[in-house]
């Protein structure tokens, strides 16, 4: 499986994305909103970068079982970032060290668009992860800076 997360816009607070979630066969399974942490543009590790989003880059992710899901998708081997997993909050739009997934409000603003539908968005992701992992695929994470507007 081949995810890839479009940041578009990201100041002190946040960094919004979109994901796009491709399975073994190239087609789209799944497109939703993800946020992550404090907007940084880096590739080596600095004090405190944990603080801060994924840096741009591509990284393989592993099945983990956590309090999300048993198979909870862990991001491996992003500088600065041990344990960044993909998961949901129902109360939180932005967690430390984990990249939230949801589907848009609609907002035409990117400043004030918030995430909603968290959990269903999580749960869909979860059986993918399911899917592949069965299939025994490698799940990679493509990140890329597409536009930021800080």
């Amino acid at each position: 499986m081949k995810i890839i997360l479009s940041r578009y816009w990201g100041d002190a607070m946040q960094t919004k994305s979109r994901m796009k979630f491709v399975d073994a066969r190239g087609k789209t399974q799944l497109e939703c909103e993800a946020r992550e942490p404090a907007f940084a543009d880096f590739t080596e590790t600095f004090r405190g970068c944990s603080h801060y989003c994924l840096p741009a880059g591509v990284f393989e992710c592993k099945v983990v079982p956590t309090e999300f899901s048993p198979t909870t998708l862990m991001v491996q081997k992003a500088p600065g970032h041990r344990s960044c997993t993909i998961a949901w909050s129902d109360v939180k739009q932005v967690m430390s060290n984990s990249v939230l997934v949801g589907q848009s409000d609609g907002d035409e603003n990117p400043e004030w668009r918030r995430m909603e539908q968290q959990e269903e968005t999580f749960c869909i992701l979860d059986e993918l992860v399911r899917w592949a992992y069965v299939a025994n695929e490698k799940i990679v994470l493509y990140v890329e800076n597409e536009y930021v507007i800080i």
